[in-house]
């Protein structure tokens, strides 16, 4: 093996190491802030914060919880997750499959062959493609939704940077694992004095409950007086 070769090894090497070091870098920042939040939130198996793959299954219940504790609703955010998260990963290994197929099937000059790695290249680009999108509006959601719940005053901030600049993203949910989240500053069975809990989420941000539903304990405003209904006394009894 020639000097220039032994170089040009050396040079990958180190290359693939750096790649692998500011790759390895957010995951860890990722997964440390993930796991701490799964574990103040008491929400099992905290542990999928490392897995791959696992770990937006591991976002979306983060956001399924805030969601049911703040806003009474059940919803599905880590299964659509980790669904299109297996689907991105697996539409990206058949386009990678097919992309390589294709390229050799040109370079031998097989053209039956290139036709078909073409069509299985176009419908493994397309179904990278929707996934992808899908993958990251749910993504999204889930992300403002941990957001608002942490750092309220930057939740659309955060979103946005998060979304834009990806590497971003994980240094930010780093930075708020220890934060007091507003869904758990209150307790489920009651709101703020005496309200029911529905109503908590409007007086923690500051609002007031749906227009014409008052607070719990308290009596609706009186309305305008209605007079009696009857027969008065200068009226006839019924039927005469």
């Amino acid at each position: 093996m020639s000097y220039a070769s032994n170089i040009s090894l050396v040079a990958a090497l180190i290359g693939g190491l750096v790649g692998l070091a500011v790759g390895a870098v957010p995951y860890v920042f990722s997964s440390l802030g993930l796991y701490r939040i799964l574990q103040n939130r008491g929400i099992p198996n905290p542990w999928m914060a490392w897995v791959p793959v696992a770990n937006y299954y591991a976002q979306g219940a983060v956001a399924d919880d805030i969601n049911l504790r703040t806003r009474g609703k059940t919803t599905h955010l880590r299964h659509w997750l980790l669904f299109l998260g297996l689907g991105t990963v697996g539409g990206l290994a058949f386009f990678m499959i097919f992309y390589f197929g294709f390229l050799f099937s040109v370079l031998e000059e097989n053209a039956p062959s290139s036709y078909g790695l073409l069509g299985g290249f176009l419908i493994a680009y397309l179904l990278l493609l929707a996934c992808s999108v899908a993958y990251t509006v749910f993504y999204g959601i889930s992300l403002y939704r941990l957001y608002l719940d942490y750092c309220p005053q930057n939740a659309v901030l955060y979103t946005v940077l998060s979304l834009v600049i990806s590497l971003v993203a994980p240094f930010l949910i780093f930075s708020i694992r220890n934060n007091r989240p507003l869904s758990l500053c209150w307790q489920p069975q009651a709101g703020p004095y005496g309200m029911p809990p529905q109503y908590a989420p409007y007086y923690q941000n500051g609002g007031q409950p749906p227009y014409g539903q008052p607070p719990y304990g308290q009596p609706p405003e009186p309305g305008p007086s209605v007079p009696p209904q009857g027969p008065g006394p200068q009226d006839p009894p019924f039927g005469r």
